[in-house]
């Protein structure tokens, strides 16, 4: 619910992505480590969506220079 609610939902994600997009790839981040950790288990599908939603954030950081 925490992946889908915070990283996933396509109106939070594209706040996240424009408001604070650190917090966007912190949230990515320790989700997928979670799941590498086996703290959490998660269908690869929402893994997939976790890693490019990271990739999201990096690369809006980048967009405003923040890297």
């Amino acid at each position: 619910g925490v992946a889908q609610a915070y990283a996933l939902d396509p109106s939070t994600q594209a706040f996240l992505k424009r408001a604070n997009p650190w917090a966007l790839r912190a949230i990515a981040e320790r989700l997928l480590e979670a799941a590498e950790r086996g703290l959490w288990k998660a269908e690869e599908a929402t893994l997939e969506a976790l890693r490019e939603a990271l990739l999201e954030g990096e690369a809006a950081l980048e967009a405003r220079g923040e890297v």
